[in-house]
């Protein structure tokens, strides 16, 4: 019966590779629905949810006054609880224009996490399917229609492509999540144009196996970047958890240009 239900299963996933693209995102919705339906999702909450929020609702007080009001970019997406977080904070807020842009890979981490760091990641480490994501966000009430998900390596999806398409000209909110030196690098080059007078950036793995105090990880992306930027000024901005560290960033000269 094993055997059956196996070779049954393995034809299925044959046959739907051969449906039409629009027809597999839909079964792939369908399966992740179904799989969150029978699941309990606050398995999933990485992060202590109440101390987030609190850190996220002082940024956007912190942002009053500079509008209009930018969007959210997060860069390491995940179950998407800091995604979910953010939604309902800006929905307690009436900040209905906000969007909200989630990147990921949703492979796990890249290969160069096995030599980066101290090894403190591992290549494959925090995979999670891109539909599971969405139907978990979808199960907490995030309106979805504001919501964009990238899957795909940071050194791909990172692009001046990317801003034009969308029309990303300004952040507000920016959840570092990736852990990696080098994904930092990726994401502080991408980001920067969009800096255009304030943004609150949160870094959650700034000091997880003690990355910042051996001036690894998050903190030296930061600081290399802060360093090629001196225009920018940084203020603590206070933290949700031990192994997180979030900044006030203020661009000191107006530069409005996208590069």
């Amino acid at each position: 019966m094993t055997t059956l239900a196996s070779d049954v299963s393995n034809l299925a996933r044959r046959v739907v590779r051969h449906l039409p693209p629009q027809w597999q995102s839909g079964i792939a919705t369908w399966r992740a629905r179904r799989f969150v339906s029978r699941t309990d999702i606050d398995a999933y909450r990485v992060l202590p949810v109440h101390a987030l929020k609190a850190v996220q609702r002082k940024a956007l007080e912190a942002l009053r006054g500079s509008e209009p009001l930018g969007d959210y970019l997060e860069f390491g997406v995940f179950a998407g609880t800091s995604m979910t977080c953010m939604s309902e904070v800006l929905e307690e807020r009436g900040l209905r224009d906000v969007r909200l842009f989630g990147f990921d890979s949703f492979e796990g981490m890249p290969p160069q996490a096995a030599s980066e760091d101290e090894g403190t990641w591992a290549p494959g480490q925090f995979k999670f399917e891109l539909e599971v994501t969405r139907a978990i966000m979808e199960r907490r009430g995030v309106d979805l229609s504001r919501v964009t998900l990238t899957k795909g390596w940071f050194s791909d999806t990172l692009t001046p492509a990317f801003r034009t398409r969308h029309a990303l000209q300004k952040a507000s909110v920016i959840m570092v999540d990736c852990d990696l030196y080098s994904s930092t690098v990726d994401v502080l080059r991408f980001v920067e144009p969009l800096i255009q007078d304030r943004v609150v950036m949160f870094f959650d793995d700034w000091n997880s196996n003690e990355l910042a105090a051996k001036n690894m990880g998050e903190r030296r992306a930061f600081d290399e970047f802060l360093s090629a930027h001196p225009e920018l000024e940084v203020e603590d901005f206070g933290s949700y958890a031990s192994h997180a560290q979030c900044f006030l960033v203020t661009r000191a000269r107006d530069v409005t240009r996208l590069r």
